[in-house]
């Protein structure tokens, strides 16, 4: 298990160290920690999906905590990110950019091993993850629901937004798409042949749906209120859904 710590107190970072090595020998798992003293020095060697945790402060010298995690959630919304932090004022902000937990310091031992039993679960979870097949320039494309951004009709194909850049086209039509995608409750049709997931969403206004990568959207003037409303109460959902798993253990 690969863990990145981004946190510019040295202290902090050694008892993170050392209670991560507590958990990994009371389970016999094998974790490696890397530590980054800034957020900058942090996205410098950042690659989506070389982490499998990554702790992050929230106050630090340069860019902070939250605005170096809307950086990570540009390429990446799958990273488990917890925040670190001497303060919850930063709680709403944390969450806007999928925060897997926010813990106050000083984390201690029971917190911490509490949290990682969670994240282990979650990456479990994730394992069995919903994929996408499709063929773009006679090629066959598979895709993890988490990696989709947005699926728009133009003409007579289909482009769709993942992770990393990544822009396809098919000739499947929107219809069939749509349908399979939106069994997913993360996926939401904004307009007519525009599908976005709503992981990615920073902002729905009654004119456009403004994705995290900056890529506005417009959005069906009439159904903009209710529009707005599913995003919100699905981002409600997924903080309470962490919050009633992790009450559970």
């Amino acid at each position: 298990m690969k863990i990145a710590i981004v946190d510019d107190i040295r202290e902090e970072v050694q008892k993170c160290c050392s209670l991560l090595a507590d958990y990994a020998e009371k389970h016999r798992l094998e974790i490696r920690a890397e530590s980054f003293d800034s957020g900058e020095a942090f996205l410098s060697v950042f690659r989506p999906h070389d982490y499998d945790l990554i702790f992050m402060d929230i106050y630090m010298d340069g860019i902070s905590g939250i605005e170096t995690a809307e950086k990570i959630r540009i390429t990446n919304s799958d990273e488990v990110l917890v925040f670190l932090t001497t303060s919850p004022d930063h709680m709403q902000e944390a969450f806007h950019v999928h925060a897997f937990d926010y813990l106050t310091k000083p984390v201690e031992q029971e917190q911490l091993f509490r949290l990682m039993d969670d994240v282990l679960n979650r990456l479990t979870k994730n394992k069995n993850q919903p994929k996408l097949t499709f063929i773009s320039q006679r090629d066959e494309i598979s895709l993890l629901y988490s990696e989709i951004i947005s699926v728009t009709s133009m003409g007579n194909y289909l482009e769709i937004s993942a992770l990393n850049d990544n822009v396809f086209k098919t000739r499947m039509t929107f219809s069939t798409i749509s349908e399979q995608l939106m069994q997913d409750q993360s996926f939401l049709v904004i307009n007519r042949g525009i599908l976005v997931n709503m992981n990615f969403v920073a902002n729905i206004s009654e004119r456009s749906c403004i994705m995290t990568n900056g890529v506005h959207f417009p959005v069906n003037a009439r159904e903009f209120r209710k529009l707005r409303q599913t995003w919100l109460n699905y981002s409600i959902a997924q903080i309470r859904n962490n919050a009633l798993e992790r009450d559970i253990r």
